[in-house]
């Protein structure tokens, strides 16, 4: 029973592909609930899509995403 060497190239493939689904699906379902903005609740940042939210990989900030870090342990036992 032999284990696969571990493919980085393959992993962050995957990785991108993740990501990019993730904005994909987060610009898609604002649109479809007609709704103005859409705010993004994830129990501790998110690089990645703060820096997406601001503009700072195409120059053209979100101002109709946000994004909310739950500080109360009640509020964050509801999400997670």
């Amino acid at each position: 029973n032999r284990e696969k060497p571990f493919d980085m190239d393959q992993a962050v493939n995957i990785g991108i592909e993740y990501i990019l689904a993730e904005f994909a699906f987060i610009e898609f379902i604002r649109k479809y609930l007609n709704a103005d903005m859409i705010d993004v609740v994830y129990h501790r940042n998110w690089n990645v899509y703060e820096n997406y939210m601001n503009g700072i990989y195409d120059g053209l900030p979100k101002n109709y995403l946000g994004f909310w870090i739950p500080e109360d342990k009640v509020a964050k036992s509801l999400i997670f």
